[in-house]
């Protein structure tokens, strides 16, 4: 008896042991899942965060620059300034528009082309200190001078700046403008290859077209 009750303990252990290994696989698959349900989901907070905050600074650069250069060349501070730049940012610019804008005292520029180009982004939700490093050129200056009223504008130096941003009430503003290098080297603007084939194209055939002339005799 005392035998046949030790195979059914055994037969019952064995069941017991087949349960919980299991359970603990089930247990192990669920858990797995989980950890990998939310890491996807991290990662794709972690992108859309990144991708919104890379076009909302993009879009403060390029707007916020060109708003700078322009108030720069009319000589006189634009109220809209406070929509890019923090009051402090403004405050600390204006020795480095000064110096930037003092080749251009006696003239009056009338029309330019501003070209702002973002080389480095550092801007990842994961990294404390925000900024992005541009270029920023001025071509085509057309202007007088108001001593001699000749019609030749010094050319701009390209600057190449580093933008420090900030969080101000869920907003981001550009809070500091470090000069990094004057009149770096630029890119060679895209030209077309004068030795390029052109590509082959039909060239339609003209066809007749019959003209009726009405004959009175």
């Amino acid at each position: 008896m005392s035998k046949q009750m030790s195979r059914a303990q055994i037969a019952a252990a064995r069941s017991v042991a087949k349960t919980l290994r299991v359970s603990r696989r089930s247990l192990q698959f669920f858990i797995r899942t989980i950890l990998l349900i939310l890491l996807v989901v991290l990662l794709c907070a972690a992108a859309f965060s990144t991708a919104a905050r890379l076009s909302n600074l993009y879009i403060i650069i390029n707007e916020g620059m060109n708003l700078r250069a322009a108030s720069m060349l009319r000589g006189g501070d634009d109220p809209d300034l406070v929509m890019y730049f923090t009051v402090d940012c403004i405050r600390s610019d204006l020795a480095l528009r000064s110096k930037s804008i003092a080749p251009y005292a006696d003239y009056t520029i009338s029309d330019y082309e501003y070209d702002l180009n973002v080389e480095k982004m550092h801007v990842f939700p994961w990294q404390s200190s925000l900024y992005a490093e541009v270029t920023e050129q001025i071509t085509s200056m057309k202007g007088s001078s108001s001593l001699d009223g000749s019609a030749g504008v010094p050319a701009w130096t390209p600057i190449r700046y580093r933008l420090r941003f900030e969080q101000v009430n869920g907003r981001w503003y550009i809070s500091a403008i470090e000069l990094v290098e004057l009149n770096p080297i630029l890119p060679a603007p895209n030209t077309p290859d004068p030795n390029r084939s052109p590509l082959p194209m039909v060239t339609p055939t003209p066809e007749p077209t019959p003209v009726l002339i009405d004959f009175v005799p």
